[in-house]
């Protein structure tokens, strides 16, 4: 969710500075280029694994969860339809009084309504899920761009361009700063 609305931003964030870059053909010599491989870092810097690990577990919870709620939907609507016997024993759904029948009818609705609720509060657009991964995980990310700034600064890059958005179609290894940011992100772990 979040990474893919980083990447747009990134993506459009290249797109300018390459229109820059052929604006200022006369400096285009000048300038030093260097790129990084945000999906590497991601999978070797400790802190993202850490942060990562940590919302894995939570939407493990809220998973379970869902199956419960979305069980005992599923187990009512099949009782209701007269699909299968549920525990503990009970009549069966056509053998119950009207008034009875409408109680269960109402309780499936008041399920499947809670359900439905949860899915979209926890998964649904803005959810507790998508604030949860921002929450854990824009620390980590300012810390990353922190270091890609600091880096480009003392080693003299004028541009920093992250090879997982996609826009670049060649680029020398020598100019990777992927494992340098990574060694100086882990620095501050040990």
């Amino acid at each position: 969710m979040m990474r893919h609305s980083h990447r747009h931003l990134i993506t459009a964030a290249l797109g300018a500075l390459l229109v820059l870059l052929c604006l200022a053909p006369s400096q285009a010599d000048e300038l030093k280029l260097g790129y990084v491989n945000s999906a590497e870092i991601f999978a070797r810097y400790k802190a993202f694994t850490d942060v990562q690990d940590r919302f894995n577990k939570e939407v493990e919870e809220w998973q379970q969860r869902t199956e419960e709620m979305k069980a005992a939907v599923d187990s009512l609507a099949a009782y209701i339809k007269g699909e299968v016997s549920v525990l503990p024993p009970r009549l069966p759904f056509h053998a119950l009084s009207e008034v009875k029948q409408q109680e269960k009818q109402e309780e499936y609705q008041t399920k499947e309504t809670a359900y439905l609720e949860y899915v979209n509060t926890i998964f649904g657009p803005d959810g507790t899920a998508e604030r949860r991964n921002a929450e854990l995980t824009q620390p980590v990310l300012d810390k990353i761009n922190s270091v890609i700034a600091r880096l480009a600064q003392e080693e003299g890059y004028h541009y920093v361009f992250d090879a997982v958005a996609g826009n670049i179609a060649y680029a020398d290894t020598k100019f990777d700063l992927t494992d340098m940011v990574i060694e100086e992100l882990n620095k501050e772990i040990e």
